[in-house]
């Protein structure tokens, strides 16, 4: 984090963590991430009941799901830590965040 820090600043990192804003320079697109998450539960709302499904993805990528999900924890940080997991309960209704930044 401090070498990406010196690299981008202080405040576009700060950014980049509560707002999901992306730096200047970074090759990230924000609206196609969201589809690509919305595709994603469609898809997961479509398994069979009591289906689990496992995601991994990186924090980047992450950051953009509360975006798109029905709900969030309280108090829910945007950015999943590094070696972090969370929890989306999925239904043909809606899309939860049902746990964020679980650590082993």
């Amino acid at each position: 984090e401090a070498a990406v820090e010196a690299r981008i600043g202080a405040e576009a990192l700060a950014a980049w963590d509560r707002e999901a804003r992306v730096p200047d320079g970074w090759l990230a697109d924000p609206v196609s991430i969201r589809v690509s998450w919305r595709r994603l539960i469609k898809s997961a709302a479509a398994l069979p009941e009591a289906a689990n499904a496992l995601v991994v993805t990186s924090n980047g990528i992450a950051r953009f799901l509360p975006d798109v999900a029905d709900g969030t924890p309280d108090g829910m940080e945007r950015k999943l830590k590094t070696g972090a997991w969370g929890e989306v309960i999925v239904s043909v209704q809606r899309a939860w965040i049902a746990s964020w930044n679980l650590m082993p």
